[in-house]
């Protein structure tokens, strides 16, 4: 009997580690990812090197947080199909070659090549690695769901704060002011990260793939639902206010702090401009923090 005990103790120990590092690295796919949210620190920078409209340079992050909703769509009803580990792996390779693309595109001045890398091919990448954490660790906590999911999502809000204050800094600070190498740089160390956190996301065992693959197929009788419409509205209108925030924040503030500055301020002076950029990325981690 006590033989029997301690293998059941030893089996609990072992599946709650389990479930638990899974969360962790969920976390961390999310925060990786997030970073995402940061764009608005490179805003202004772009559009002092290239010359081009905020409007123009914008449509980057639109877009891709555009492909990210519907790639995250896609990449839902084949969860069980590829796996999330596939699906999160493939994903986070597309997001760090976004940058890696981008960079380029900051090296010639070419836009359409920003919005196809940061754009359409990051923003697969943010679709197909986006959902799968999440999917993955609610199926693994039966009990403690919302605390284990939230965890997760909660990386992602985090990941802000990381770009903006610690990586985007230290890269620019690295290559000199360099956007395009900046780029690079991050994109390269993504590139080694997010397969390698995605590489620990699986399913349960005890999944019931035929149940899923069946209310897959049912999936717009869903979608109609009167409840379903309700909760996507209030979110679109969530999701909206927040990334017009997001895109803006920090050329907003850099303006306003401008604003209030007496006539005839040298905004060319370096030291200023890096004070400036400063409290832009303050503001984009204090949003972090609360998003």
């Amino acid at each position: 009997m006590l033989h029997v005990n301690l293998l059941f103790v030893l089996r609990y120990t072992v599946n709650t580690m389990k479930k638990w590092t899974i969360a962790l690295m969920g976390t961390f796919t999310h925060l990786c990812l997030g970073t995402v949210y940061a764009w608005s620190f490179f805003q202004t920078p772009i559009t002092e090197l290239s010359g081009w409209s905020n409007a123009r340079v914008a449509w980057a992050f639109s877009l891709s947080i555009f492909m990210l909703g519907v790639t995250a769509a896609w990449g839902g009803t084949k969860m069980t199909r590829f796996g999330p580990r596939r699906l999160a792996m493939i994903g986070g390779v597309l997001y760090a070659l976004g940058y890696i693309v981008s960079s380029f595109a900051l090296k010639t001045l070419n836009l359409p090549l920003l919005y196809v890398g940061f754009g359409i091919i990051g923003g697969i990448g943010l679709g197909l690695a986006y959902v799968t954490p999440v999917a993955t660790v609610s199926r693994w906590f039966t009990e403690k769901q919302g605390l284990a999911t939230g965890m997760v999502v909660m990386g992602f809000g985090f990941g802000a704060l990381v770009m903006s204050k610690i990586l985007a800094p230290l890269f620019l600070e690295m290559t000199n002011g360099e956007l395009s190498r900046c780029f690079l740089y991050i994109g390269l160390l993504l590139l080694i990260l997010l397969p390698l956190f995605a590489s620990f996301l699986h399913l349960p065992k005890t999944e019931n793939t035929v149940s899923e693959e069946k209310s897959v197929a049912r999936v717009f009788d869903y979608i109609l639902a009167k409840p379903f419409i309700i909760l996507w509205l209030m979110f679109l209108i969530n999701v909206i206010a927040g990334m017009v925030f997001i895109s803006f924040q920090s050329p907003l503030l850099q303006d306003l702090l401008k604003a209030g500055m007496p006539t005839g301020t040298d905004f060319s002076d370096t030291a200023l401009i890096h004070s400036l950029s400063a409290a832009g990325g303050t503001l984009i981690a204090v949003s972090s923090v609360f998003n």
